[in-house]
């Protein structure tokens, strides 16, 4: 099985990701290991094959507590827009390890529910762990913006803003945006 693992590896460098997720399949079955099964998992859903999800449970049912697998299965399940249980797998994620990164991902799968207040009550957790985190304080901002919260709106988006002018020398011009500049700066001048 181990063997297999080393196989997918070497597919994967290649770019032959069809072979790759045969063979970290393969190492999953034969080593029962979760990490070959996440890869798979991985592979086999950038390949949207539907053996994706089982290669994603197959890992979890030998390591329930693998907190990269249940995070990339969130992350599978939010690009195919099924946030419900994208929002299952990113509570779980939180519950394995608080941190910022992650309340910031379960506050985007309740977000996208249109659930704004419990996604700002979130995302404020998520504040209070990384204040720096200039894409957690932007949909901060942009929830309270839509709960007519509009005293947290602005000092969210000042926030923002000051977060994208502190931004070190060579960081990324735009900030979760496609314009120049963190995009609630936009929706500031409407609050």
């Amino acid at each position: 099985g181990e063997c297999w693992h080393k196989v997918g590896s070497v597919y994967f460098e290649l770019g032959d990701l069809p072979a790759a997720a045969a063979a970290f399949y393969t190492a999953g079955a034969l080593h029962h290991a979760p990490l070959s099964w996440l890869s798979a998992a991985h592979i086999l859903h950038k390949l949207k094959s539907p053996k994706a999800y089982p290669a994603y449970w197959a890992a979890l049912k030998m390591d329930p507590g693998f907190h990269d697998a249940w995070h990339d299965l969130s992350f599978s399940l939010s690009s195919e827009n099924r946030h419900a249980l994208a929002e299952v797998a990113a509570r779980k994620t939180v519950e394995l390890q608080r941190t910022a990164d992650n309340l910031f991902g379960l506050g985007n799968q309740i977000m996208s529910q249109k659930r704004y207040e419990e996604a700002a009550s979130v995302y404020r957790e998520g504040a209070a762990l990384n204040p720096a985190k200039i894409e957690l304080m932007h949909n901060l901002g942009y929830c309270a913006h839509l709960t007519g919260d509009l005293p947290g709106a602005v000092s969210a988006a000042l926030v923002t803003a000051r977060l994208y002018l502190d931004r070190p020398p060579g960081a990324p011009e735009d900030v979760g945006s496609s314009g120049s500049g963190p995009m609630y700066l936009a929706g500031l001048s409407h609050a």
